[in-house]
């Protein structure tokens, strides 16, 4: 078995000896539209010229939405936009996320987009029109592909304490570590990364750790690993 955590190879290669555990790093590919695409074009020109600061994916109750609508509500509208861009998942909301949802809509310094965006280069168009990426996940101990595309258009990431993003963005410097419930700190540390971005050399040893060529590589060595296994 493949997994994207060290850690987690480490572990099952302690419980299950006799078994072949693979890390394989997440990777995402890097294209962009021709021209800009409909969405990050209506992302642009909502904005205005603010800092984007972008919550995107499957948005579900992982995705902490409340927390992003108590920011919103404490920003600068003039200043700030917060754009939620992905395929909402309403009819598993909690009651606090639909009375964020309903905030959210109301705000004028929010940016809504709700719909599965299919083709990658426009998804990719969205993080690189953005200043910096929210992705301070309720519950969330794994990593995610986001992190990988944000590092691919040098966009900083807000991830939560505790996983493996933290261990990722810390280790790479290529964003910060926030507390789920902390909404004053969490808009702090936004602006912060907006304000001071990472040097861009974090995110380009980031981008070769995490890379297709070292995926395809692991996915080499597993394969090599599986068949040796299997012939002793």
């Amino acid at each position: 078995m493949a997994f994207l955590s060290a850690e987690a190879v480490a572990l099952r290669q302690r419980i299950f000896p006799a078994k072949y555990f693979q890390l394989l790093p997440d990777c995402a590919g890097d294209q962009l539209p021709q021209q800009v695409g409909k969405v990050a074009g209506a992302l642009l020109k909502k904005a205005a010229g603010r800092k984007i600061l972008l919550l995107t994916g499957i948005i579900d109750e992982r995705k902490n939405l409340p927390a992003l609508a108590k920011m919103g509500a404490k920003a600068d509208p003039a200043r700030i936009l917060f754009a939620v861009i992905g395929q909402f998942s309403i009819p598993g909301f909690s009651r606090e996320s639909r009375v964020a949802m309903a905030a959210l809509e109301k705000a004028e310094n929010v940016f809504l987009h709700d719909g599965y965006i299919e083709d990658e280069a426009e998804l990719n168009a969205c993080i690189a029109a953005s200043d910096a990426i929210f992705a301070v996940y309720k519950n969330f101990p794994g990593s995610s592909n986001l992190l990988v595309k944000a590092a691919l258009f040098d966009k900083p990431t807000l991830v939560p304490t505790g996983g493996l993003m933290q261990k990722y963005a810390e280790d790479y410097g290529i964003g910060l570590a926030q507390d789920v419930e902390d909404t004053d700190a969490m808009l702090k540390n936004l602006c912060l990364l907006v304000s001071q971005p990472p040097k861009k050399e974090n995110y380009a040893r980031f981008r070769a750790d995490f890379s297709r060529e070292k995926w395809e590589s692991a996915l080499g060595e597993f394969v090599a690993g599986c068949v040796a296994r299997g012939a002793q």
